[in-house]
């Protein structure tokens, strides 16, 4: 039960960040207070529906076979991953995405090493397979831990430049 609530912790808690990221944005691109309005809503829509998505593919029950082709894949990641590309490609000259401060956008990657430790937990209690994990195939806690440090040094200390980033 802790594991399920720290997941939906988890979820909570990076959906508020966005929100809030999005909000920061948007609010300092459109001046119009009924604009900001919409497109807060819009973003917020989005993201819950992103979620009911993600509800109703878990409630299926069919991500719990391992058979190819891979279903978390294609049904969770593929889409995630298409539509932040189709998104950024359509709005590359907008200028609210502009306005999210670039240095942001790295230290966000950090949340990643709380989803590992989940992993962790989650093979312990025989819920995934330890290629999940940094004892398999998957290395984003290096990554993850790491952003925050590329982060800091191109950023804060300006020792890096942004394409190390």
């Amino acid at each position: 039960m802790i594991l399920k609530l720290a997941y939906i912790g988890l979820s909570i808690l990076m959906t508020v960040i966005l929100m809030l990221i999005g909000s920061k944005a948007i609010n300092k691109t459109f001046l119009d207070k009924s604009t900001a309005r919409k497109k807060r809503l819009t973003l917020i829509l989005a993201l819950l529906l992103w979620h009911l998505y993600i509800f109703a593919i878990a409630s299926t029950g069919m991500l719990q076979n391992y058979e190819f082709p891979p279903k978390f894949l294609l049904l969770l990641i593929l889409p995630a991953f298409l539509f932040t590309g189709v998104f950024i490609y359509k709005n590359r000259n907008n200028t609210w995405i502009h306005n999210i401060p670039e240095h942001w956008l790295i230290y966000y990657q950090s949340f990643r090493m709380l989803i590992e430790t989940l992993f962790v937990f989650s093979v312990v209690q025989g819920i995934v397979h330890y290629h999940m994990t940094i004892e398999g195939y998957n290395f984003d806690l290096i990554f993850s831990g790491s952003a925050s440090i590329i982060a800091f040094l191109v950023f804060k200390k300006r020792m890096l430049s942004k394409k190390v980033a």
